[in-house]
């Protein structure tokens, strides 16, 4: 990289690797704090507590409350087996409320989900643009930045919302909301922490994002190492000092400086330092007769 432009595309490789690793690093940070998230709230009951039940039975019971327990259409013998699992289903317990740690990771869910997301969309683009800058100078080390861009073709539309576009089983990608998270992981695992989820289950949410994890390391790793070899080091970049030091004694009023100026000094003071050997000659020729005129 003889060229002159060579110092511009290095500070330009430089402020693009700056900004890929910094992507990548949210990207990553996302995907592991996700996933560090369903573990919590798969494996440990932090989510729900339930409250002990101190209320007093009722003294006083109403004519309408007699008649619906004695009324044939509530009683339990009557109905039905799916009848029953659905009234079981509906049923809430009103003494089994959130705690305060399932308000921090529901808000730490979607300040990771929104700050991988935009991450994620923002390092393609850099990586392209990286990609036509290290092709256009001919840095050594251009098919890893090539590597790396495809690479990330293949990590985004797992992380981003593109499931059910690549034919997958769920819609969103390694990145999802807090709810969806636990909607699934109450539905699989319910109140029982020792109940086993499905194949599928342990794929969706600790595969998958531990894959995009080591996905978006291989990507930040390998656009390093295409652009390295175009960033000239600051110690490189610096100008040779006798260049200095003559731009440095340059004066508005010199006619002539720099170089030409000390090479034609130095050619004026080797002249003064000859000797004179010119003076014998001429003595010698005064002993000669002087010419004759032909006409």
């Amino acid at each position: 990289m003889a060229s002159m432009q060579s110092p511009y595309v290095s500070h330009a490789l430089s402020r693009l690797r700056r900004s890929v690793s910094i992507c990548c690093w949210i990207v990553g940070m996302a995907l592991l704090l996700q996933t560090m998230l369903w573990a919590v709230a798969t494996f440990m009951d932090v989510r729900y507590v339930t409250l002990a039940d101190n209320s007093q039975p009722e003294l006083i019971i109403s004519a309408d409350q007699i008649r619906k327990q004695t009324s044939p259409l509530t009683d339990a013998s009557t109905l039905s087996a799916p009848a029953v699992e659905e009234h079981a289903e509906q049923a809430v317990d009103p003494n089994r409320v959130p705690t305060r740690y399932d308000a921090l990771m529901n808000k730490a869910s979607t300040l990771a989900m929104s700050a991988g997301t935009i991450a994620m969309v923002l390092l393609m683009p850099l990586l392209a643009l990286g990609v036509l800058l290290s092709t256009g100078s001919a840095t050594p080390g251009v098919e890893k930045t090539v590597s790396a861009f495809s690479w990330s073709l293949v990590v985004g539309l797992l992380v981003l919302p593109f499931g059910q576009t690549l034919g997958m089983p769920w819609q969103e990608g390694a990145l999802l909301s807090y709810s969806q998270m636990t909607q699934q992981v109450d539905l699989v695992i319910g109140e029982s922490l020792d109940a086993w989820g499905t194949p599928t289950f342990y794929c969706r949410f600790a595969v998958l994002p531990l894959a995009c994890l080591v996905g978006i390391t291989m990507i930040g790793m390998k656009f390093s190492t295409g652009v390295h070899a175009g960033i000239i080091q600051k110690e490189k970049m610096r100008l040779d000092p006798v260049l200095e030091k003559e731009a440095a004694n340059i004066k508005a009023a010199s006619l002539h400086a720099g170089r030409a100026g000390a090479a034609m000094k130095a050619a004026g003071v080797a002249a003064a330092a000859e000797p004179v050997v010119a003076a014998p000659v001429a003595a010698a020729a005064g002993n000669e007769p002087p010419p004759r005129r032909l006409i």
